[in-house]
């Protein structure tokens, strides 16, 4: 609804009053106003002031402002458990590894006989790898063979005789080997591969 301010008020009713004055000096048949008349407009114009000023003007409804949205509250996330793993067991500690016998590099050679011996004997007769290339195949190839050293280190008691070619020696041509097993004795000649000679040590190895 649109306000109209009192002094918009007052100036409608002065036109009125101009235009209702014609009006009211035709209906009397006058060309002039009396003052009885004027009088009487201007009674009306002063009760039609009296009556705005007595009415106050409606004040326009006061707008409420919306107010702005309330925030939602944000409520915190909660942290998931950790998974706890389960723990693993520890590794069993290994066993110690049992050292195995040490074994001789070499064959525990002796210059000469023991005068009681409790194993069988063998003599081997070499010479010079310089002079006897089977000499020299015997040592590298046969007398280094682990299973060869650790079978005459165990079973016999193990002699080297360097052969000088002198005819007091039992043995006429070298690599050669004699095994004395009390009354028995048994010779072999020239090189041999490991399995071989190692066979044939086996046969006379056991003691009588």
């Amino acid at each position: 609804m649109k306000i109209i301010p009192p002094f918009w008020e007052f100036t409608v009713a002065l036109l009125l009053v101009i235009l209702l004055l014609p009006v009211l000096m035709s209906m009397d048949g006058c060309n002039r106003a009396t003052s009885q008349q004027l009088e009487q407009a201007r009674c009306f114009v002063a009760a039609t002031l009296a009556a705005q000023q007595s009415s106050p003007t409606p004040l326009p409804k006061a707008t409420s402002i919306p107010s702005p949205p309330e925030k939602a509250e944000v409520t915190p996330k909660k942290a998931l458990p950790k998974k706890v793993l389960p723990k693993k067991d520890p590794l069993p500690k290994k066993a110690p590894a049992t050292k195995a016998p040490s074994v001789p590099a070499k064959i525990q050679w002796l210059q000469t006989a023991p005068a009681q011996p409790t194993k069988p004997i063998l003599y081997h007769y070499t010479t010079s790898h310089s002079i006897c290339a089977a000499c020299r195949r015997m040592d590298d190839e046969t007398l280094s063979n682990p299973k060869v050293i650790a079978y005459i280190n165990k079973t016999f008691h193990p002699v080297r005789v360097e052969w000088d070619g002198i005819s007091s020696f039992p043995v006429r041509s070298v690599p050669a080997d004699i095994v004395e097993n009390g009354p028995r004795r048994a010779a072999h000649f020239n090189f041999v591969l490991p399995d071989e000679y190692l066979w044939w040590l086996q046969t006379q190895g056991e003691k009588q």
